[in-house]
C-alpha cells in the first residue's frame, strides 16, 4: 500500500501486517510489562487471557513466554 508522504510515495506492504518479529516483540512488551508491574507468572495468564487488544497469534505467543517464564 503507498503512502503518500508529501512530494515521496513509499511502498510499504508490511503495514498493517502482522509478522513474527512483531508478534514476538509484543508478546514479550506484555509478559515484561505485567512483570514490571509486580504480578507473578500465574496472574500473567489470567491477564493475557482477558486482554482483548491481543491478536490470537500474539496471545498464544505471550501465553507461552508466560508458561515457559522461570
Amino acid at each position: 500500500m503507498p503512502l503518500d508522504r508529501g512530494d515521496l510515495t513509499v511502498n510499504e506492504p508490511w503495514l498493517g501486517q502482522e509478522t513474527g518479529h512483531n508478534k514476538e516483540c509484543e508478546a514479550l512488551s506484555l509478559i515484561h510489562s505485567l512483570r514490571a508491574q509486580g504480578q507473578s507468572p500465574i496472574e500473567w495468564l489470567a491477564a493475557i487471557a482477558a486482554d482483548q487488544t491481543l491478536t490470537e497469534p500474539v496471545r498464544q505467543r505471550a501465553l507461552q513466554f508466560a508458561r515457559d517464564w522461570k
